[in-house]
């Protein structure tokens, strides 16, 4: 694997305008490798799926996040897992 930041820094891929992370469990490591570019202000919103039952999960993306200078603009939940504290949460960019 690979880091957000690495694949910016070393110019493999350009600085998103939106990002998407779902990848079920770590979503928080995902972040902790993009802090550098997560603070760019050409990204104006990151939506991710978060599983409140994993406090660990939800508690490092809200640190993360509020680190980076985003607010959370909403979040919902499918039908589908409406057994589930299993949410999109959508942040906006305030940099």
């Amino acid at each position: 694997g690979t880091s957000i930041d690495y694949l910016v820094d070393n110019k493999i891929m350009d600085i998103p305008d939106y990002i998407k992370i779902d990848v079920d469990g770590i979503e928080h490591l995902i972040l902790q490798g993009g802090l550098n570019t997560l603070k760019n202000k050409k990204i104006k919103s990151i939506l991710i799926e978060v599983n409140e039952d994993f406090i660990l999960q939800k508690e490092g993306i809200l640190k993360i996040m509020k680190q980076c200078n985003y607010e959370l603009l909403s979040k919902d939940n499918s039908p589908l897992f409406n057994l589930a504290k299993v949410y999109n949460y959508i942040f906006v960019n305030n940099n």
